[in-house]
């Protein structure tokens, strides 16, 4: 049955949208700033400006009003200029963030309503009266070569005040808690764990992979693969993992150290992972969890190896996701961060083991990871969530079965919709779109 072109016009459009927001919450935070104790009122009643046209270095701000003078940046081109965000009582504005418009929480939450409590204290009159002031507007930027910058306009009985803060940067300290201290790995093996159905090929190219980056780090760490292994259509676990004991054997050269398990039942990513985990029996092992579909590279085994500290850090890398058809660059116009992603993850097998492991119960596509992070993050542990351009998705085609739960189905095609392509290549195809229907 052909299409009307408003009817496909309705899909593009659906996706555009989707594409526009990114779906999950948002689970990177801003990394720790070390911020001096003292807020610096700052002059009131307009932005500050520098009409010094120079080339990007950093100025003193001579309007600072305790300590020495504040150095900030002082941009020479346009693409130096900072991006300052606005809030108001409930949200923020930001074009850099995750979310353009979301509700403040976490450490936003912290850091804006500190930023406001200050200000309150330089609004006129006694507390009290200071408390009957509205916050109406506000934005902050960060220069992160001097100080984070706050404007806040306070609105009372149809009067306008404005405050404007500094929070002054401190200088740089080494970190001495457990994780930042230079801490020893426990072992020089990094277990790759994943789980499969089926992909032969796909997994023949993982392994080719994985051999080849432990030649390159060889001389520091031991890269060991292993891979509970489900059925496919039409063959028993046992085919299944003798078929894919076969791929680890074509790969030439010295053999890679792997482990084979099956996994029974229908395939669950959450119980797969479970299982091949298991198999790992020294509770000090770093493991990372991965997905058959990635991609990575030395530096970044060895950052996997350094970041999991057992009882202290779990790293849960953002990968690169590359967009369908798309040559394998890093990239505005190729993919993009896969920040709500966080089936990823380097950690510690006694931490795991300790959390009680994976969710089996979980069905079908997703969730499991989502389920294993929170549980984390409610661990003593440091999680360690970094922008990692080490590792990359490879795309792939998914199907959305109609027997997964809502929660998971909508997932799973928001994740299939978001890297069909950037928005400008869904406006090309409306574009071809409407002018073969108008012919």
């Amino acid at each position: 049955m052909r299409l009307s072109f408003y009817s496909v016009a309705t899909v593009v459009l659906a996706l555009l949208n989707f594409l526009s927001w990114t779906m999950y919450f948002q689970v990177a935070q801003d990394l720790e700033r070390a911020l001096s104790a003292h807020d610096l009122l700052r002059s009131a009643h307009s932005l500050p400006s520098d009409s010094e046209n120079t080339a990007g270095r950093v100025i003193a701000d001579e309007h600072a009003l305790a300590g020495a003078p504040v150095k900030l940046f002082k941009p020479g081109r346009g693409v130096e200029v900072l991006l300052w965000e606005s809030f108001d009582e409930s949200l923020l504005f930001s074009a850099e963030r995750q979310y353009q418009v979301s509700k403040m929480y976490g450490s936003h939450r912290t850091e804006i309503l500190g930023a406001v409590a200050a200000a309150r204290r330089h609004l006129p009159g006694t507390q009290p009266e200071q408390a009957k002031y509205k916050l109406v507007w506000g934005a902050m930027m960060a220069d992160r070569t001097g100080a984070f910058r706050y404007v806040l306009d306070f609105r009372r009985e149809g009067r306008d005040t404005r405050i404007s803060l500094l929070r002054r940067i401190g200088p740089y300290e080494l970190d001495e808690t457990p994780t930042g201290l230079t801490v020893k790995s426990p072992t020089n093996t990094l277990h790759i764990v994943l789980t499969l159905k089926g992909r032969t090929h796909v997994f023949e190219k993982f392994v080719a992979l994985v051999g080849g980056l432990q030649a390159a780090v060889k001389d520091v760490l031991r890269l060991c693969i292993v891979v509970s292994v489900y059925a496919d259509q039409g063959e028993s676990v046992a085919e299944a993992v003798s078929r894919a004991e076969k791929a680890l054997r074509r790969r030439p050269g010295p053999e890679l150290c792997a482990t084979v398990v099956p996994a029974d039942g229908e395939f669950t990513r959450g119980r797969g992972l479970q299982t091949a985990a298991s198999a790992v029996k020294d509770p000090q092992a770093i493991l990372f969890l991965c997905d058959v579909d990635m991609h990575f590279n030395s530096e970044f085994v060895r950052r996997c190896a350094r970041n999991a500290v057992p009882g202290l850090r779990a790293y849960f890398p953002v990968p690169f996701s590359y967009y369908r058809s798309k040559p394998q660059r890093i990239g505005d116009d190729f993919g993009q961060w896969r920040r709500y992603g966080l089936g990823m993850a380097c950690v510690a097998r006694s931490d795991l083991e300790a959390l009680g492991g994976f969710n089996t119960k979980i069905r079908g596509w997703g969730e499991e990871d989502v389920d294993l992070f929170e549980r984390f993050v409610r661990t003593k542990l440091e999680i360690m969530r970094v922008i990692d351009a080490g590792l990359q998705h490879l795309w792939h085609g998914k199907s959305c079965p109609a027997g997964l739960s809502s929660v998971q189905r909508q997932h799973c095609l928001w994740s299939m919709m978001e890297y069909e392509g950037t928005k400008k290549d869904l406006a090309q195809q409306l574009v071809a779109c409407r002018a073969n229907t108008t012919k």
